[in-house]
């Protein structure tokens, strides 16, 4: 007989991602759905001899809540029934997944697909959600989750002091601008290049501009404006949107660190090639390890970090940040001014002599900029109680289990005929 647990189960699918961030950042929701009163269990679909016995017993022993996952893993996994038929594992089950995403639905489009009402998927960022409300193939709700702070300790466990003599950190993996400008050039026939360029001219023009919040606009403007009926051909929007929305985040990403580059700064991540540190006093540091940055975020000065074309919502390096009561500098968005009073003080614009003044203040002075950082933190985990967001989680999986009901509630009356065959 399978062991178990007494108490509700949420069950984590987790798979492979760079530096083992996404599921990384999956565990940090364990203690907060502790507290709610569930049983908290993972299963790593990257050891498939392991994966299949542990996700059989789980399920056999019929108390899962529901499951989740980042970015589509383990959604569509399917089994093959005692008749050979193949068929969706959680539909089959009546188990809730809860698919959460943290990137446009413009890259992986096909992991953003549900295969049925039995699946939900919840975006990070209102923007995103917003993009895949525009998109066809749905199936299933679609929502946003309350910012939720990561890897949470106690005050009391920081030194301080220490962290006034760290480093201030830039965690984040680049990417060559100019490379991707070069494929579009030797890859793309005239009318749709001619499109990425106009259409990169006028983003680039402004990186702070709202407009790279919904790239999506911005095409189908221009599709009206020529007569080209982009709008009914979705798959050639979401390729402008992801080229358009990489271009603007690799330009920005190297803006800070070329902004950087006579500071004493640390930049952690691949793909920095395309800049030059030589004779520079930034350090570059060829690593991208989740685990470490843990580490590095608890003991650092600070952290510098953009957003990936986003504005009402925090990157998860912020909520970290603020989850180890560390100072995060990023670029000026709506999230911060709606909850952090300080908003001013911890942010930039995209102009390399913005990024440069904030930088070289915190370095001059720490100690102010890392009780700074430890009253910012306090704040917006005030504004934004764990609760709230797992408290969603749940109430979107009772809403899946209830419409995937087979059978009308006992005690409701008679005339009242649910679930209707015709849906």
């Amino acid at each position: 007989m399978p062991n178990t647990p007494s108490k509700p189960v949420v069950l984590l699918l987790t798979g492979v991602s760079q530096g083992d961030a996404l599921a990384n950042i999956a565990r940090a929701f364990k203690p907060e759905f502790e507290a709610a009163g569930y049983h908290f269990a993972e299963v790593s679909l990257a050891i498939p001899q392991a994966a299949g016995p542990a996700l059989g017993e789980l399920l056999a022993g019929g108390n899962i809540a529901f499951s989740f996952s980042f970015m589509g893993v383990a959604m569509p996994l399917e089994f093959s029934d005692d008749t050979g038929a193949r068929a969706n594992l959680w539909a089959r089950a009546g188990v809730p997944h809860i698919g959460i995403y943290g990137d446009s639905p413009a890259y992986y489009f096909d992991r953003h697909v549900t295969p049925g009402a039995h699946c939900a998927t919840i975006y990070g960022f209102p923007e995103h959600a917003a993009l895949r409300q525009r998109l066809p193939e749905i199936h299933g709700p679609i929502g946003t989750i309350s910012p939720l702070l990561l890897d949470t300790i106690s005050p009391e466990s920081v030194d301080f002091t220490r962290k006034s003599t760290g480093k201030l950190l830039f965690l984040k993996n680049g990417n060559d601008p100019e490379a991707l400008r070069r494929t579009w050039h030797t890859e793309l026939r005239p009318a749709p290049l001619r499109v990425l360029e106009e259409l990169a001219s006028v983003l680039t023009a402004d990186l702070d501009s709202p407009a790279l919040h919904q790239i999506d606009d911005l095409v189908l403007r221009y599709a009206a404006d020529t007569g080209l009926d982009i709008a009914r051909l979705p798959k050639l929007r979401l390729f402008f949107i992801a080229q358009l929305d990489d271009y603007t985040r690799r330009l920005k990403s190297t803006l800070i660190t070329r902004a950087l580059l006579d500071l004493p700064v640390e930049i952690h991540g691949t793909g920095w090639e395309h800049v030059d540190f030589t004779g520079r006093r930034a350090q570059w540091i060829p690593v991208c390890d989740y685990a470490h940055s843990r580490e590095m975020m608890r003991e650092c000065l600070g952290l510098l970090d953009m957003s990936p074309n986003t504005s009402l919502a925090p990157h998860d390096r912020v909520a970290r940040a603020f989850a180890s009561h560390t100072l995060c500098i990023t670029n000026a968005q709506a999230f911060l001014t709606s909850s952090v009073p300080d908003a001013r003080e911890v942010s930039f614009n995209f102009q390399p002599e913005s990024i440069r003044e904030v930088a070289a203040r915190v370095l001059a002075h720490p100690a102010h900029h890392v009780e700074l950082g430890a009253q910012v933190a306090q704040k917006f985990s005030a504004a934004h109680p764990p609760g709230r967001a797992i408290g969603y989680l749940i109430a979107q999986a009772e809403m899946l289990r209830l419409n995937m009901r087979p059978d009308r509630p006992p005690g409701l009356p008679d005339y009242f005929i649910w679930p209707p065959k015709s849906l």
